[in-house]
Formats: C-alpha cells, structure tokens, sequence
C-alpha cells in the first residue's frame, strides 16, 4: 500500500473468553478506511476472516 496510514487506534477489549482482541481502524491518505482485528497474535482483515478463523474455538 503506497499511501501512509494515519489515524490508527488500536482498541482493545477483553472478552468473555480467553483470547483478547485488538481492533484496529485506519484511514489512508486518500480517506480510505482499513480495519485490522488482532486475536492472540492473528491478524485479519475482516471480521468474516476473524469469524472463520476462530469458528473452532467456541
């Protein structure tokens, strides 16, 4: 990605379970929203990506 990211902040919330989650939105120069979600480690880039990743640890 050439544009630079600004605006990035990082949210996190504990959950119910053991994993914490880290939720990130970011704007581009162009005013272009991106957002990152954090899960032990695991980063996805959308919350279907999240959702399949983590189906199994329900």
């Amino acid at each position: 990605m050439q544009d630079a990211l600004r605006n990035s902040r990082p949210r996190e919330q504990e959950g119910t379970g053991q994993n914490r989650i880290t939720a990130e939105i970011l704007r581009t120069e162009r005013g272009e929203t991106i957002h990152r979600y954090r899960v032990d480690g695991e980063t996805y880039e959308s919350l279907e990506e999240l959702d399949a990743a983590t189906e199994g640890r329900r």
